[in-house]
């Protein structure tokens, strides 16, 4: 049930192509998210050990701020109506019906969240920030006067 309404197309497809594109959009990205985030993970763990390098993890430091989160953002987001869905697809109909119109619009989040989780990674833009939203005091300054 959408709070703001359904598309026009919804009452004239199959059931089975409802389904697809529920699984396409909503259960899929989650999935491929949580798989290749953890998989990347370990391919720079895998591969600084193969090389026997130690892990800078300092120097990747804003890329891993930034992976994690864009990640995290994106299925706190979605994984809670993502979890009623799939249950409702193994057969219980009725779970969840009273929680759904709240996770729903959270849905909505991660497109206006992620901008932001990218933008503090951004050097130089605490500083920036500041300046702007913290309005410094004018410094008096002496000077000597002529008699």
């Amino acid at each position: 049930m959408s709070l703001c309404g359904d598309a026009c197309f919804w009452g004239s497809i199959s059931n089975s192509f409802a389904q697809y594109l529920s699984i396409a959009h909503d259960f899929m990205p989650v999935v491929i998210i949580v798989v290749f985030s953890a998989a990347l993970l370990f391919r720079v763990i895998i591969q600084k050990r193969r090389l026997q390098q130690s892990t800078g993890w300092r120097k990747y430091r804003k890329m891993i701020i930034q992976f994690i989160l864009i990640s995290s953002t994106f299925v706190i987001f979605y994984l809670p109506y993502t979890i009623i869905y799939f249950v409702k697809a193994l057969g219980f109909s009725s779970f969840g019906n009273n929680v759904t119109i709240y996770f729903l619009p959270l849905a909505n989040v991660p497109c206006v969240a992620l901008s932001y989780a990218t933008a503090i990674t951004l050097p130089g833009l605490k500083e920036k920030l500041c300046a702007l939203i913290i309005c410094k005091p004018k410094q008096n300054t002496i000077r000597p006067t002529v008699a």
